[in-house]
């Protein structure tokens, strides 16, 4: 059943600020106003960091069907990598410890700061050429950097996705929620209702389903539920038995997530079948939580690297 519909909290001025930011996140990126990191020569090797301290992840895993063999990191922070996204042309991601965003190439090269933060990132994506973040609240900055602004106060504390100009977000704290809200009307409507969530985290979205993942079932049993995008119907535990699956990415039909618990990256259909182990033996220390994929490469966070895998 769907939950009834709720109001934002934006006020009428930052609603138009968000209407402002949101066109230019949709134009093209702006370049060369981030702080720029040192790098080893190479490839990804950013802040002082070295190929020792790539970590868990690197030897460990089992290759999926493509045109190369086991992961391999593209990028070697000095600080825990919290998540990470891609664009057409660049990877992002963020670091705990010194909090921070970071930007490269796709293959790692070029590695820099872009905006030094106040707090830890929770989740980000990157859509429209600007990154989204949740860290208690929903940010939107370019991605050179700039322009950092928030659109959403409160209970954005998990994965999201964006889309055009909806972004989906899960507060996993108390009350469950997992909700649409729209960046230029400024409202906020429940997808799934409170009383069928449990413990949710991730969240991917089609033109017809919303998918969530989390520890509904309580631990250690975890697992990810399909709803009809228009409420209809009762969610669907589509895959089970999941340790604690984080972030979840829909792409080429596929859904695609990382287990924060047992460092597994997996892929099933978008019925939860044929499922595949990726790879394992990622950090168990500072977890994988985000994956995103495109036509070529799988990518995630482990540890302090941004790992890569051949399709």
């Amino acid at each position: 059943m769907r939950a009834a519909r709720r109001w934002g909290v934006l006020s009428a001025t930052a609603g138009v600020a968000c209407a402002a930011v949101l066109a230019v996140a949709c134009a093209l990126p702006r370049e060369g106003t981030g702080l720029v990191a040192t790098k080893d020569a190479g490839r990804g090797y950013v802040d002082g960091a070295s190929p020792s301290d790539a970590g868990a992840g690197t030897q460990d895993g089992e290759r999926v069907p493509g045109e190369a063999g086991p992961p391999e990191p593209i990028v070697v922070d000095s600080y825990p990598v919290r998540a990470v996204g891609i664009s057409d042309a660049d990877l992002v991601w963020a670091t705990t410890g010194m909090s921070a965003l970071h930007r490269a190439d796709l293959d790692g090269g070029g590695a820099r700061v872009i905006e030094s933060l106040s707090r830890d990132i929770s989740e980000l994506t990157v859509a429209g050429g600007a990154i989204y973040y949740t860290n208690g609240d929903l940010h939107v900055v370019q991605l050179d950097g700039t322009a950092d602004m928030v659109l959403l106060y409160g209970t954005a504390n998990a994965c999201l996705q964006v889309t055009g100009s909806l972004a989906y977000l899960v507060n996993g704290g108390h009350p469950p929620e997992i909700d649409v809200f729209d960046i230029f009307s400024g409202t906020r409507t429940p997808l799934v209702s409170a009383a069928e969530l449990g413990a949710p985290w991730g969240v991917a979205v089609t033109a017809s389903d919303v998918y969530w993942s989390g520890n509904q079932q309580g631990d250690p049993d975890g697992g990810i539920w399909q709803l009809a995008l228009d409420g209809g119907g009762t969610p669907r535990e589509i895959v089970t038995h999941l340790a604690n699956p984080n972030c979840l990415t829909v792409h080429d039909g596929a859904l695609w997530w990382a287990d924060y618990d047992d460092g597994t990256i997996r892929t099933s259909d978008l019925a939860g079948g044929w499922m595949q182990v990726l790879a394992t033996g990622q950090d168990l220390a500072s977890h994988p939580t985000t994956v995103v994929v495109d036509a070529r490469y799988v990518y995630w966070n482990s540890g302090k690297t941004v790992m890569r895998l051949a399709r």
